[in-house]
């Protein structure tokens, strides 16, 4: 069940009404308000969630909570009540979002029509119904910090479909872009400054092995020009040097030359390499071959940021079922990371199987985190997996026919050795 979804059992109807009645609002002011937080808290959680400590957080927040959902309708029946509730709640809202209340409640307050003040309030309120829905949650699942880290991180599309319209600001308020640019389905705001709708879905571009951004073209048109001509005058001159040479040069001394060049080319064939040599250069290639990442991350040389293909890996066709082929090479993935303890990677994973009514992007997104699941059941750290569901890789607005093969495929990219 979404975390969303929990919250709304929590702060349900009969609660928004009483909230409403004791400060002389309509409900669906109220409502909309607390949707839109909702949406807030839950982002504040996804920004603490990013590091150890944050989780740890997190989590021992929720083990703390003692909010009886069950006796809130019958136990907010006066204002002092609801100042009470809001009172408690507030340490809850400014530990995850630290000096954030004020610009919140006027972006809430804007977005619900709802006064500042009361928008104020709320805040408390909502923290801690979501804290209290999380609560819930870990008792139902036995969740540990990893994996509440993890389930936190799956409502990352629902914190989008909450309050679609208010998302542009919502975003850039908590500063939530790196965590939630990869999700196109609710209106951001473009470059140009127009809005996209909700509808609109966007297409992930082509994964690039080494994800560096397009650069602008260059028009090289008139330095191609000088270029050019430089080059023939080197050419010329440079040729005629070597002729002049050649005819001064002493044929006896060539004809030493090639037959000195000649035996030492006998010599290299002939004479035989040392049998070790030949072994430890046999094994470092079986090495590579059978396991290429582990070889990559026992190169001390090699820069940060290689990306490979993760081969034999796949899931049954439009489902989040591994095939058998694929549970081996994520053991060994997840062997791999224990091996190597400060090694981070990224998972990027393209879906072209999708049946209606689910999306490419959708099956994508959850694949990815069923997959970075199976590493963190595995006794790796949530936060050393970072998770990237794609689509299918092809950009419906490239008019180029560049890049138009709809993608089955999983990457990782290790972003920290």
């Amino acid at each position: 069940m979404s975390l969303f979804v929990s919250l709304k059992e929590i702060l349900n109807e009969s609660v928004v009404e009483q909230i409403a009645k004791l400060n002389g609002e309509k409900p669906e002011k109220i409502q909309k308000a607390i949707d839109a937080l909702g949406a807030t808290v839950v982002g504040g959680l996804l920004k603490r969630i990013t590091s150890e400590y944050g989780i740890n957080l997190v989590f021992n927040q929720v083990q703390k909570s003692d909010l009886a959902t069950h006796q809130l309708e019958t136990t907010l029946k006066t204002a002092s009540d609801f100042s009470d509730l809001s009172a408690s709640g507030d340490k809850i809202f400014h530990a995850f979002l630290p000096s954030l209340k004020s610009p919140v409640s006027a972006m809430v307050a804007r977005h619900s029509g709802v006064r500042n003040s009361l928008v104020s309030l709320l805040c408390g309120v909502v923290a801690s119904g979501v804290l209290a829905a999380l609560k819930k949650k870990v008792a139902e699942k036995n969740l540990q910090p990893d994996s509440l880290a993890a389930y936190l991180s799956d409502q990352r599309e629902g914190l989008l479909e909450v309050a679609p319209d208010l998302n542009p600001l919502l975003i850039e308020t908590l500063g939530l872009k790196p965590l939630l640019e990869k999700f196109a389905i609710a209106p951001v705001e473009s470059a140009s400054g127009a809005v996209r709708s909700a509808d609109s879905k966007e297409v992930s571009q082509p994964f690039l092995m080494n994800e560096v951004a397009d650069a602008e073209p260059t028009d090289w048109g008139p330095y191609l020009k000088w270029f050019g001509i430089a080059a023939v005058v080197v050419g010329v001159v440079a040729g005629g040097i070597y002729f002049w040479n050649q005819r001064s040069q002493d044929t006896t001394a060539a004809d030493s030359e090639t037959t000195t060049l000649a035996e030492s080319e006998a010599r290299t064939v002939k004479e035989p390499v040392a049998k070790d040599t030949i072994v430890a250069k046999k094994d470092t290639n079986t090495v590579a071959a059978a396991n290429p990442m582990a070889a990559y991350l026992g190169d001390a040389t090699a820069k940060v940021g290689k990306t490979f293909k993760f081969e034999k890996v796949d899931f049954e066709d439009n489902t989040l079922q591994l095939k058998p082929e694929a549970k081996q090479p994520v053991q060994d993935l997840a062997t791999l990371l224990k091996a190597h303890p400060t090694a981070e990677v990224k998972l990027v994973l393209f879906a072209n199987d999708a049946k209606l009514p689910m999306t490419n992007k959708m099956l994508a997104v959850k694949r990815v985190f069923a997959l970075k699941q199976q590493l963190i059941d595995a006794g790796i750290g949530f936060v050393r997996i970072d998770a990237d569901g794609r689509g299918n890789g092809v950009n419906v607005k490239d008019s180029t026919n560049r890049n138009r093969t709809p993608l089955r495929e999983i990457y990782v990219k290790f972003v920290k050795k």
